[in-house]
C-alpha cells in the first residue's frame, strides 16, 4: 500500500512540475489558460490534458507554408539560437529592441511575433506589444511573451499589453515551437 501511495504521489509531483515549465496560453475570452503541452487552467476546474501539439509548419494547398515571424530579443545569442531553431520552419525577422521591432511592424505583415520581455535599453517588450496591438494590421497577431521572469505579476502585465502566450526562459526547441503552432492553429480557427 506504502509502494502504491508513493507511485501516485511521484505521478502527481511529475505532472505538477511539468504544470510548471510549460508555456502558458492566455485566453483573453475568460475561459482559461492552456499549454501546448495540453494542460488547460481555467478557474474553478480541475487540469484537463488534451493533444495540440503540432511540430510542423501548416500546409497549404499541398505547398509549405512558413509563417513569417518577427522575433524581438537584445541578445544576439538567444537571436542566434532561435533562428537555429526556426530557420526551416518559419519565416524570420529579427529586431534587436522596441523600436526597431515597432519599424519591423510597420512595413511587414506578420504572422506571430515573439517578444522578449526585458530588451534592456529603450521601451521594453510590453509596451512594445501595447504598441503593436494598437495596429489595425496587428489586433490579431498572436504575440508570445517570453521572459525569465516568471511572477504572475509579470504574466498579468502579458496579458493586458495583449500578448497570446508566456514562454518562459530558458526554454527548449519544442516548446517553443509548439507554442507558435498552438498560438497560430488558435488564430486560424478563429477566423
Amino acid at each position: 500500500m506504502e509502494q502504491h501511495i508513493r507511485y501516485h504521489t511521484q505521478r502527481i509531483f511529475q505532472q505538477l512540475v511539468t504544470m510548471l515549465i510549460q508555456p502558458v496560453i492566455f485566453d483573453t475570452k475568460g475561459k482559461g489558460r492552456k499549454s501546448p503541452g495540453g494542460y488547460t487552467w481555467t478557474p474553478g476546474e480541475h487540469t484537463s490534458l488534451s493533444s495540440t501539439q503540432s511540430e510542423s509548419p501548416v500546409s497549404v494547398n499541398s505547398e509549405v507554408y512558413m509563417p513569417k515571424t518577427l522575433h524581438v530579443e537584445d541578445n544576439a545569442e538567444i537571436r542566434s539560437i532561435v533562428n537555429y531553431f526556426l530557420r526551416k520552419q518559419y519565416d524570420i525577422n529579427f529586431a534587436e529592441d522596441g523600436n526597431s521591432a515597432l519599424d519591423l511592424v510597420r512595413q511587414e505583415n506578420y504572422d506571430v511575433i515573439i517578444m522578449d520581455i526585458n530588451l534592456g535599453e529603450g521601451i521594453d517588450g510590453i509596451e512594445t506589444a501595447r504598441q503593436i496591438r494598437q495596429m489595425d494590421t496587428y489586433k490579431e497577431v498572436p504575440i508570445i511573451a517570453v521572459t525569465a521572469n516568471l511572477s504572475s505579476q509579470t504574466r498579468d502585465h502579458c496579458l493586458q499589453a495583449g500578448m497570446d502566450a508566456f514562454l518562459p526562459k530558458p526554454f527548449r526547441k519544442d516548446d517553443l515551437i509548439n507554442t507558435i503552432n498552438f498560438v497560430l492553429e488558435r488564430r486560424s480557427t478563429a477566423i
